[in-house]
């Protein structure tokens, strides 16, 4: 068995909320999830067909800085994809130009099929916080998110 950690109180704290952020998220994300399987997409791959029928044709690298991934990681999911016939590959047109990448007819058409579950499945999950609650979770995440300024040396 693992020994509670033993330093400042405040850092243990600050332990266990961080240890509970990641429970609620991982847990929240599973049931939101839950109805991709029904098509056999993973949330990644959700996610990317998402963000290219939101913000259309994109290089992997624009992609990855959307979807909070590096481009080393949408690789086999973008390949993945492009085998289904969701997403499509567009030549690079000049030198030193990226790829692109778009969401294919039949991807558009997935992804208008899932949206409507998605977003009840997302909705039931944050119902179980009031209104209050989902705001105030709102600034919350936004403030942890927030990049602190670089500190001098």
């Amino acid at each position: 068995m693992a020994k509670p950690y033993r330093g400042m109180k405040s850092d243990a704290r600050a332990l266990a909320a961080y240890v509970k952020l990641l429970r609620a998220g991982e847990g929240a994300l599973a049931e939101a999830t839950r109805p991709l399987s029904l098509y056999n997409l993973s949330p990644i791959q959700f996610v990317v067909l998402e963000a290219l029928g939101e913000g259309g044709p994109q290089s992997l690298e624009n992609l990855g800085r959307r979807v909070l991934r590096g481009p080393s990681d949408l690789g086999g999911v973008v390949a993945n994809l492009s085998k289904r016939g969701l997403v499509r590959r567009k030549a690079a047109r000049g030198r030193g130009r990226p790829e692109m990448l778009a969401l294919a007819p039949k991807g558009r058409i997935l992804l208008r099929s899932i949206l409507p579950g998605y977003a009840t499945a997302v909705v039931a999950v944050m119902n179980r916080l009031t209104a209050r609650e989902q705001e105030t979770l709102g600034g919350l995440c936004s403030k942890l998110a927030a990049r602190p300024a670089p500190q001098k040396h």
